[in-house]
């Protein structure tokens, strides 16, 4: 095989030798001196035991996976979660109390212990007992007022569908603004005052108040605020038409020929003659 190649073994093996003294800084010649020179044969080709052995090393020395590992601890984590969360903690009432007991009584023998604990429990239930008045109170107020505004929106007058709004003549009483559209925020038009007729020609709900739309100026204006009861405008009744009398006038001739008849009664003379007797 070395006589194929056309190299020497020996002198090959022994540069390379010298290499890797070289390389890993030891004296030239210090390999040869330390072991004896092994064949040519049998360091190009390394002994198949000494590969089986690293391998079957390397192969014992894998670490295991780790998502195998991985699954025990995530089993001990949820545990210790269930069991935290099993452990129902104290309200935070009773947890500050025990921790002012705590203060309180650090560093007191048991007959003092027992005295503060004693003193702070009264205490804390006259704070309790305060307290409860203070909720008590509270709800009884907001009942009270809930009654007053119950009270108060009984009292308002009849809604717009009882008192008959809708389209028909109006008589502002009350100034109020008109606007663009029916909702207040729209913009404002203009002023309706007091004593001024419009004519309605819708009628609509809108924002807590009874709006109305008109032809003239054409804008939206309230006519009944359903929060405070107030009435900006009333409905007029329809105008009855004049009554027109069917007897006919008497005509200019049967006048004149009265007339004429009256005079002539005036300047006719008595007759000569007398009447005849009865």
């Amino acid at each position: 095989r070395w006589e194929k190649s056309g190299i020497r073994a020996p002198a090959d093996v022994v540069e390379k030798d010298d290499l890797v003294s070289l390389l890993l800084g030891q004296p030239l010649g210090a390999q040869a001196v330390a072991e004896p020179r092994r064949p040519a044969q049998e360091q190009l080709d390394p002994p198949k035991r000494n590969v089986s052995a690293n391998v079957s090393t390397s192969v014992k020395e894998e670490p295991e996976p780790v998502a195998k590992k991985a699954a025990p601890q995530g089993a001990a984590t949820s545990s210790s979660q269930a069991s935290r969360t099993s452990q129902k903690k104290p309200p935070p009432g009773k947890r500050f109390e025990r921790m002012a007991a705590e203060v309180a009584t650090e560093g007191l023998d048991d007959g003092e212990k027992s005295s503060v604990q004693s003193s702070l429990k009264q205490q804390f239930q006259r704070m309790k007992e305060q307290k409860r008045k203070e909720e008590a109170k509270r709800l009884a107020v907001q009942q009270r007022e809930e009654a007053e505004r119950h009270t108060a929106e009984a009292q308002l007058p009849v809604q717009t569908a009882q008192l008959g709004d809708g389209p028909g003549s109006y008589l502002i009483t009350k100034k109020t603004l008109a606007t663009v559209r029916a909702d207040r925020g729209s913009g404002k038009v203009d002023e309706l005052l007091p004593g001024q007729v419009v004519q309605v020609i819708e009628v609509t709900e809108c924002e807590g108040r009874i709006r109305a739309r008109i032809e003239d100026p054409p804008c939206w204006f309230s006519i009944v605020n359903n929060d405070t009861g107030t009435r900006f405008a009333e409905k007029e009744a329809p105008r009855q038409k004049p009554k027109v009398s069917t007897r006919k006038a008497p005509s200019r001739f049967a006048a004149f020929s009265r007339a004429n008849v009256a005079k002539v009664r005036e300047e006719s003379p008595e007759p000569d003659f007398a009447p005849p007797p009865p």
